[in-house]
């Protein structure tokens, strides 16, 4: 199984490091105003477009920010961290990998 990293952070799990790919896959995100309450603006985040997603690939999984694997639910490749054990060198030490 072939492992992409769309993300600009290196994990390890167990033996395995994943090094990025060099392409960030990531939700275009923007604010929306919505009310003022005294003199504080408060806003709604809006989930636009996921960008720079590739299609399935046969033996290849995603891994990808929490944001794009939740609004990816019908995708069985993508994937996102899952818990981080340390983060040491540069280096996210992972549990494991989250699908769904």
């Amino acid at each position: 199984m072939d492992f992409i990293n769309l993300t600009p952070y290196t994990y390890q799990i167990g033996n395995r490091i994943i090094v990025p790919s060099g392409t960030v896959c990531y939700v275009d995100l923007s604010d929306q105003p919505e009310m003022v309450v005294d003199e504080i603006t408060i806003s709604r985040r809006l989930h636009g477009a996921i960008i720079d997603l590739p299609d399935r690939k046969e033996h290849t999984m995603y891994i990808v920010s929490h944001t794009v694997r939740r609004m990816t639910r019908d995708r069985g490749d993508i994937l996102s961290p899952g818990k981080i054990l340390k983060f040491e060198d540069g280096i996210y030490h992972l549990e494991s990998l989250r699908r769904i």
